[in-house]
C-alpha cells in the first residue's frame, strides 16, 4: 500500500517531478504539491545573465540557442543539456570583429563573414562564430625578434598602430654581417582585402621589409653603408614593403631607422669612442688656450694700467717738487729783493745824513773815520833804515 507526502516549492524555486512511469511535471513556486511514494522530485537550477551576458541553451536534441541578457531561466532537466553563461563582445570604437556564419547541417553551405565595428556589444547568433586571428608576435625571451602564433586575439584595431621589427643576417657587399632595428607605423586600411589576401600581415611585413633591407646593404661596402644608412629612414627605401602592405588592405606610413649591430660593432663604438676623445681633447686643449690668451691679454691690460699709474704718481712726484722748488726760488727772491731794498733804504738815509752834514761844512772823511770802529790790533811794517812813525 502506498503513501502520499507533500512539499512546498517557494516562490522563485522550480522543480520537476517525476512520477514512476517517468512522466515529468514541471511545478514552479509558490506552489504545494503532493507526491507519491515513488514520484521523484527535482529541483531545477536557475541560470541568469545580465545585461553585458547572454545564455547558452544546449538542448538535447543538439540545437543551440543563444538568448541576449538580462534574463534568466530554469534548466529543464529533460530538454536541456546544459545552460552556461558567457560574456558578450565588448568592440571599442578604435576595434571590429569579423563573425562568420552559415546554414549549417549534412549538406553545408556557403559560409557568410560578416564585420562589426564598435562600439558594439556583440552577442553571437546561433551558428554564429568569431574568428581568432593568430599573427607573429615578439619572442618572451627576446622581444626583438617575433614568432609565429605569439599574437593571438579575436579584435582587430583600425586605427593607425606600429611594431618593431629586426632584420638579421643583412650581408653588405664586403661580407660583413649586420642586424638591423626598424620602427614600422602602419594603418589597416581593408579589412576585406586583408581576410581576403593574408592570414598573417606581421609576417608579410617582416618578410617584405628584409627583401627591402638586404636589397638596399647588399650593393654596400661596411662603410658606404654608414655613410649612407639615414636613407633608411624614408619610405623610398622600402619598395617592397609599402606595395606589398597596399596589396594585404595596410597602409605603411612611416619606417623609422633604429640602427644596427654586428660583430664588428665593438670595433666601431671602440672607433667612435677615440674620435669623441680626441675631439674631447682638441676642445679642452683649445679652451685651455683661450683661457690662456684671455688671462694674458688680461695681466698685460694690469700691466699698462700699473704703469700708467706709475707714470701719473712720478708726473705728479716731479710737478709737485717743481712747485715746491719755484715757490723756494720765490721766497728766496722775495727775501733778496726786501733785504736789498732795505739796504738801498739805509743807504738812501745815511747819503742823506751825509749831505746834510757836508751843508754844515762838515769834514765828511774825519767823520765817517771817526764812525769807523777803531782796529783792535795795529800791524806796522817797518823798512829797514827807515825810522818808524810816532
Amino acid at each position: 500500500m502506498g503513501c502520499c507526502s507533500g512539499k512546498t516549492v517557494r516562490e522563485g524555486q522550480c522543480v520537476a517531478v517525476f512520477n514512476r512511469r517517468g512522466e515529468c511535471k514541471i511545478v514552479e513556486g509558490p506552489a504545494f504539491i503532493r507526491t507519491g511514494y515513488y514520484d521523484t522530485v527535482q529541483t531545477m537550477f536557475r541560470r541568469s545573465a545580465n545585461e553585458n551576458q547572454f545564455l547558452v541553451v544546449t538542448y538535447r536534441d543538439g540545437k543551440v540557442e543563444r538568448l541576449r541578457g538580462p534574463r534568466s531561466m530554469f534548466e529543464h532537466p529533460v530538454l536541456h543539456q546544459d545552460i552556461r553563461t558567457e560574456s558578450a563582445v565588448h568592440v571599442d570604437s578604435d576595434e571590429l570583429i569579423v563573425t562568420y556564419s552559415g546554414p549549417g547541417g549534412e549538406q553545408g553551405g556557403a559560409v557568410t563573414p560578416r564585420i562589426i565595428r564598435g562600439p558594439a556589444l556583440h552577442v553571437p547568433d546561433s551558428g554564429e562564430w568569431l574568428q581568432l586571428f593568430s599573427w607573429h608576435g615578439a619572442d618572451p625571451s627576446r622581444p626583438s625578434r617575433k614568432l609565429p602564433g605569439q599574437l593571438k586575439f579575436d579584435k582587430l584595431r583600425h586605427v593607425p598602430d606600429q611594431s618593431y621589427f629586426t632584420v638579421p643576417d643583412v650581408r653588405t657587399a664586403d661580407d660583413a654581417l649586420l642586424e638591423l632595428r626598424f620602427f614600422v607605423f602602419f594603418e589597416l586600411t581593408a579589412v576585406e582585402v586583408m581576410l581576403d589576401t593574408t592570414h598573417d600581415p606581421i609576417a608579410d611585413f617582416m618578410n617584405s621589409l628584409a627583401a627591402d633591407v638586404m636589397q638596399f646593404a647588399a650593393s654596400l661596402t661596411l662603410p658606404r653603408f654608414l655613410e649612407r644608412q639615414r636613407e633608411l629612414d624614408t619610405l623610398d627605401a622600402f619598395p617592397q614593403l609599402v606595395s606589398r602592405a597596399k596589396r594585404i588592405g595596410f597602409t605603411v606610413t612611416q619606417v623609422v631607422y633604429r640602427g644596427y649591430t654586428s660583430e664588428l660593432q665593438a670595433m666601431h663604438d671602440d672607433a667612435i669612442q677615440r674620435r669623441t676623445h680626441s675631439l674631447l681633447e682638441q676642445e679642452t686643449e683649445e679652451q685651455a688656450q683661450v683661457l690662456a690668451d684671455i688671462k694674458m691679454t688680461r695681466e698685460a691690460g694690469r700691466q699698462q694700467k700699473k704703469q700708467l699709474l706709475q707714470q701719473n704718481e712720478v708726473a705728479q712726484t716731479n710737478l709737485l717738487s717743481r712747485m715746491q722748488h719755484e715757490e723756494k726760488l720765490a721766497q728766496d727772491k722775495a727775501e733778496k729783493e726786501a733785504e736789498l731794498a732795505a739796504r738801498q733804504q739805509r743807504d738812501a738815509l745815511r747819503l742823506s745824513f751825509l749831505e746834510q752834514l757836508r751843508t754844515l761844512n762838515v769834514n765828511l772823511t774825519n767823520f765817517l773815520v771817526d764812525q769807523s770802529a777803531k782796529p783792535g790790533q795795529t800791524i806796522q811794517i817797518v823798512s829797514a833804515g827807515v825810522a818808524p812813525a810816532k
